[in-house]
């Protein structure tokens, strides 16, 4: 309704200036027809014409009528300007209005348009960044996977390796408590044998059943003999079966004290065991001695 006010009295105001415009141009005209008629009646008075005057204010009159005619003719008829306004400016009004709706609805979509691609883009950046972030942080899990298998794997092989060695040592465990209860029945063994030649020497062959009896008078007949000879005391140990027996197998002269592995034989004393290789009973590759305390 503004926009038709201002459009109506703009146009208003135009043909009040065309009219007043007009009006100025239909008066200096009449002015000048005036002007000539007065200097034509002025020159045929000079001329002394009396049938002429009356003619010419005849003419002039018609003249004037019409003009006034004329003038009637061109001024607007009552309510004709406000009914022409209305329909130009209803028309102007509606065709405006029209534009600018349809400027706005452009706008309007031109700015919906607009914020859609930036809700898009941004939706776009955002996704973007997120598939990112979680792809990166899907390669550190798995990579932190990966190492956790790793050291699993690793883990595992420590524990295959450490109870192998376990079995190892159990099984040489049992192993060296076979030996060791060997050697100690070996050791027992020979601690009895040394002390049985004593005790039956001792008992001047009372304890040995398997030595005949000697005669108290055969003995006396043995010590008094003429041909007496001192015949020098000989070790028993040495002389013993026994002391024959727990000899070194490599010199013959020396006391075995060293027992051999694998084998598990007592036959080598502690100079002979550093020469040889394997063991001079059975023939067995030496692995390891153990030397032994008899005493």
């Amino acid at each position: 309704m503004a926009v038709q006010a201002q459009y109506a009295d703009e146009v208003e105001r135009k043909m009040r200036a065309l009219q007043q415009e007009f009006g100025a141009l239909l008066l200096a005209a009449g002015g000048g027809n005036g002007g000539g008629y007065d200097c034509d009646l002025t020159c045929n008075n000079v001329g002394g014409g009396g049938g002429m005057e009356s003619r010419k204010r005849g003419k002039e009159v018609v003249d004037v009528e019409q003009y006034v005619s004329s003038s009637a003719a061109l001024r607007p008829i009552p309510g004709m300007r406000r009914r022409m306004v209305e329909s130009t400016s209803g028309r102007s009004a509606a065709a405006v209005r029209d534009a600018f709706v349809s400027e706005l609805r452009l706008q309007n979509a031109e700015i919906d348009a607009r914020v859609r691609m930036e809700c898009e883009q941004m939706r776009g950046a955002l996704v973007h960044a997120a598939s990112v972030a979680v792809a990166r942080r899907l390669r550190d899990k798995e990579a932190e996977l990966e190492a956790a298998r790793r050291r699993a794997a690793e883990l595992e092989e420590h524990l295959w390796q450490a109870n192998a060695k376990t079995q190892a040592w159990c099984v040489l465990a049992r192993k060296n408590e076979a030996v060791a209860a060997d050697l100690r029945a070996t050791v027992d063994h020979l601690l009895r044998a040394r002390a049985a030649p004593a005790q039956a020497v001792e008992g001047f062959g009372e304890s040995c059943p398997s030595l005949p009896l000697i005669a108290p008078a055969a003995v006396d007949d043995a010590q008094s003999c003429c041909f007496e000879t001192n015949i020098a005391p000989t070790d028993d140990a040495s002389s013993s079966p026994a002391a024959s027996k727990w000899s070194c197998k490599s010199c013959v002269e020396r006391e075995a004290a060293v027992v051999l592995l694998p084998c598990r034989h007592l036959c080598l004393c502690k100079a002979c065991e550093a020469k040889l290789d394997a063991c001079p009973v059975c023939l067995t590759a030496k692995n390891a001695s153990i030397p032994i305390n008899i005493n």
